[in-house]
């Protein structure tokens, strides 16, 4: 969840908005997790660039994306009490990540982070 949290939280430099998209074709196309649907949104890569061209990520969105995480990271907390200790090294390895990548972008969520590790 980290991970594919930084990648589109990013603090990104403005001006680099290079995408790869070669990397979201094997993404897109991996085993699904069990229990869920497999949903491809595209079909093929001329329909993901034109989304991406078309739609920008702007402050509005990051705020907005950063209110809908903010309940997310708060249920994270409660595996700091996790009985197994690979869970819990886990759980600081994100907040770690997402912290150090994406303190600008997700303020409010980033505080959460900071008080679970």
């Amino acid at each position: 969840w980290g991970r594919i949290v930084t990648l589109l939280m990013d603090n990104y430099k403005a001006g680099n908005d290079d995408f790869d998209f070669t990397n979201l074709k094997n993404i897109m196309n991996k085993k699904p997790v069990i229990g869920t649907e497999k949903r491809k949104k595209f079909k093929d890569e001329k329909e993901i660039k034109e989304y991406l061209h078309t739609n920008k990520r702007t402050v509005p969105w990051y705020k907005d994306t950063d209110n809908r995480l903010q309940p997310l990271v708060v249920e994270f907390a409660k595996l700091t009490h996790h009985s197994h200790h690979k869970v819990r090294l886990e759980l600081a390895d994100m907040c770690g990540l997402i912290i150090e990548n994406c303190f600008t972008k997700m303020p409010i969520s980033t505080s959460h982070l900071i008080e679970i590790v």
